[in-house]
């Protein structure tokens, strides 16, 4: 249907790409194959704040923009993160974060604190998130089949992170 986002609990067969090409799970299949943001709530607990993954894209701002509404409107805390995948790299992910906050003041939304790591960015960011009532994504562009085949940082999150995981589209 015409919706922005599909809010769902995770299936209790959710079990890893492999896995799942013979048996897929009903939110691998929807975060796969939804045209809109897709929200898999596992152990949600409320008070702890959105970790809002930015990689600096216009996607990625665009979806910084999206979650601060929705964010703001519960009195979530907001902390905002980039991942370098090397020292050298680290600048650009400070970078990000920094436009990311710009964005935010500009919106009058306070931001808890911005993070940068340096790492793998699905490690870095699934190592965070237990802190966090929901990790926030923003889905690469690619197409169903495309994100199956060849994933996404988005979707490795939404599928290994413990904790609740946003992917806006």
């Amino acid at each position: 249907g015409p919706y922005d986002i599909i809010i769902l609990g995770e299936s209790s067969h959710w079990k890893g790409m492999a896995m799942s090409f013979w048996d897929p799970a009903v939110a691998e299949k929807v975060a796969i194959h939804a045209p809109c943001t897709v929200l898999v709530a596992r152990n949600l607990e409320e008070g702890h704040g959105h970790l809002i993954c930015t990689d600096g894209s216009e996607r990625s701002l665009e979806m910084v923009r999206q979650d601060a509404r929705l964010a703001s409107r519960c009195d979530c805390p907001i902390s905002l993160m980039s991942v370098a995948l090397d020292v050298e790299s680290k600048a650009e992910a400070t970078d990000n974060v920094a436009k990311a906050k710009q964005l935010l003041d500009s919106m009058g939304v306070d931001v808890k604190e911005t993070i940068t790591r340096v790492g793998n960015p699905v490690d870095e960011i699934i190592g965070a998130g237990p802190n966090y009532s929901l990790i926030v994504v923003a889905e690469s562009g690619r197409t169903g089949l495309q994100r199956f085949f060849m994933g996404s940082v988005a979707f490795k999150v939404l599928e290994d992170a413990d904790n609740s995981v946003m992917s806006v589209r």
